[in-house]
Formats: C-alpha cells, sequence, structure tokens
C-alpha cells in the first residue's frame, strides 16, 4: 500500500519530504531514524526525523486547499554537550535551505525557526557506561503549494 493510499495526499506528502531529510542526515554519515529509533542500541550520534501531519490552508479559486504547512523536527543524541552541538550544525548544513521535490507540489526550502536548548535523557544509559546521552532538536518549517498555484505567484 502507498503512503497515499494510506493517508490523504497531502500526508503522503510530509512522509515524501520527511523521507527526503533522512536521506540528506544519512548522506551526511549520520544515522538516522524515521519517527523514532528501531536499533536496541543505536550508535552514536545519531539524529530522528518526526513532526505531525500538516494542516492545509488557503483556498484557490477552484475551492481546493492551497498551502501545506507543518514543522518538522529532527532530534539529535550523543554522549556529551559539545557532540550534540556538532552533530546538529552537521544536520543543519545537510538540510537547512533543502530542496525537496514532490510530483505536484512546489516545495520552498526548508527554513529552521525553532530549536530546543541540549538535554540530559534521564530515561537512558550510554551502554557500558554510567552516563546519560544528551540531545537537542531543531524545527524546520515545511512550506508546500500546488505547483501551478507556485508559478503564479513567482511571476508576480
Amino acid at each position: 500500500m502507498t503512503d497515499s493510499a494510506a493517508t490523504g495526499r497531502y500526508e503522503a506528502d510530509i512522509l515524501a519530504a520527511m523521507d527526503a531529510i533522512a536521506a540528506a542526515i544519512q548522506s551526511a554519515g549520520i544515522d538516522v531514524y524515521l519517527g523514532e529509533v528501531a536499533a536496541p542500541t543505536p550508535s552514536y550520534p545519531y539524529a530522528v526525523v518526526w513532526g505531525q501531519l500538516a494542516i492545509p490552508q488557503g483556498l484557490a479559486l477552484s475551492g481546493d486547499r492551497v498551502d501545506v504547512r507543518t514543522t518538522v523536527r529532527v532530534t539529535v543524541a550523543d554522549t556529551t554537550t559539545r557532540n550534540v552541538l556538532l552533530t546538529m550544525a552537521r544536520t543543519r548544513a545537510a538540510i537547512e535551505g533543502l530542496k525537496i521535490e514532490i510530483e505536484g507540489r512546489c516545495v520552498h526550502p526548508l527554513m529552521l525557526v525553532e530549536t530546543q536548548p541540549v538535554t540530559v535523557d534521564q530515561q537512558v544509559t550510554v551502554p557500558h557506561s554510567d552516563r546519560h546521552p544528551l540531545y537537542g532538536v531543531d524545527g524546520y518549517a515545511l512550506v508546500t503549494t500546488p505547483a501551478r498555484e507556485c508559478h503564479t505567484r513567482e511571476d508576480t
């Protein structure tokens, strides 16, 4: 079953965008998971791409929804604050401004819109130590517009 068959069109677009973000992070040499960590004991550092489904906004003259907006978050985990910050910098370099292609949609370049401080994860212990890993979270605006609407806006 395809993502669009299991969900609506907008939800499938968000899932496709999350896949593209995860692929860009992976290409930067960082292990990445979608939604949750699938490994029982992941290697550090790693990133998790997650978010919520989008809320379509605006109406075209046809009555169709125009813009789809959401925030995609990237959590980075590592063993020290410094390592988290360095890995967050690598993920930012890999995905900030990323131009994702989704059929029939104009996807605006990803833009960093929020960040959360590095925090200790008291629920997890780093294997073979008594230390807890740390994590930081960045949020990126994901905005898509129907391709036909995007060209009209760019021409004006």
